[in-house]
């Protein structure tokens, strides 16, 4: 047989990474058919038979060898093409792979790199891998979320008014007790310390008495009328903030009047329909950057 002209290779070996045929159709393949096309010297195609191995590596020199050596003995050659199937149920595709090619044990140069992925092989190894997502166990409104180093569960994204996701928020204060009619006590400087102006706060106050025990009302970011007044029932909480804190205000007592309520709803709102006044709640605070 004429020697086999080297480094021809590099334009003629190719991959053929479908299905072989005597594999049923549902069945993933751990086989892939490879072909090349082997000249001699004077660029004449091979005829006959050839002696052929297969090592697969991570590198287009040097490296670490993936897997098992492949051989195959008396390899049919016509008009100079060979194909063989390949068993690589023991190499890995989530890598580059280049195969080195060694024919009557005369190496071919250079590695090849598989270029294109047997996909149906990634497949079994996709159903074979230990999912760490897979095997989260996480309770009812939470989600897997990745903290920079592994996966945990978390709450899920709270809900705005409008339907839509709102992400966890930046600051939150958790409940306090706030009053009002209580002097200096119905202030409150909270320090969210984000430093920058937030894109939003949200203040909470929760009833804790009265018909809406429970429920939640939102603060408003704007001033009130004052207690001046005898006759004028209002209340509420009024909230201002910058880039590192946020500041609320309850209704105080001036005058000696006392009709100001951290929660009012009283004459003139909804028919008188569950109304509430309360001088004392719960109020939480959240800011988003």
């Amino acid at each position: 047989m004429k020697p086999i002209k080297k480094n021809l290779i590099q334009a003629v070996l190719w991959l053929m990474l479908g299905l072989v045929p005597q594999l049923a159709w549902a069945e993933v393949p751990n086989v892939i058919n490879y072909q090349g096309y082997l000249t001699d010297s004077s660029g004449d195609p091979l005829e006959g038979t050839v002696n052929v191995t297969l090592t697969f590596w991570n590198a287009l020199s040097g490296g670490t060898a993936i897997g098992s050596p492949k051989s195959y003995t008396n390899v049919n050659v016509n008009n100079g093409v060979f194909s063989q199937n390949v068993n690589v149920s023991d190499i890995t595709f989530d890598q580059s792979v280049y195969v080195e090619t060694t024919v009557n044990g005369e190496t071919l140069a250079p590695r090849q790199l598989i270029t294109s992925v047997p996909t149906s092989h990634l497949t079994k190894q996709a159903e074979q891998d230990q999912d760490t997502l897979a095997g989260l166990n996480c309770a009812k409104d939470q989600i897997p979320k990745w903290d920079s180093s592994t996966w945990t569960c978390a709450d899920q994204a709270q809900g705005s008014q409008n339907g839509s996701k709102l992400p966890a928020p930046d600051y939150d204060s958790g409940w306090f007790t706030m009053k009002s009619q209580a002097g200096t006590a119905s202030f409150k400087e909270l320090t969210h310390g984000l430093g920058v102006y937030p894109s939003l706060v949200k203040v909470l106050v929760k009833a804790v008495d009265g018909e809406n025990n429970g429920f939640i009302f939102e603060g408003m970011g704007s001033a009130q009328n004052d207690d001046d007044t005898k006759l004028t029932h209002h209340g509420g909480v009024i909230f201002a903030y910058n880039d590192w804190q946020v500041r609320l205000w309850a209704p105080d007592k001036n005058n000696n009047y006392k009709l100001g309520r951290i929660i009012n709803v009283y004459d003139g709102w909804g028919g008188e329909m569950h109304t509430q006044q309360s001088t004392e709640a719960l109020v939480k605070v959240k800011a988003w950057k």
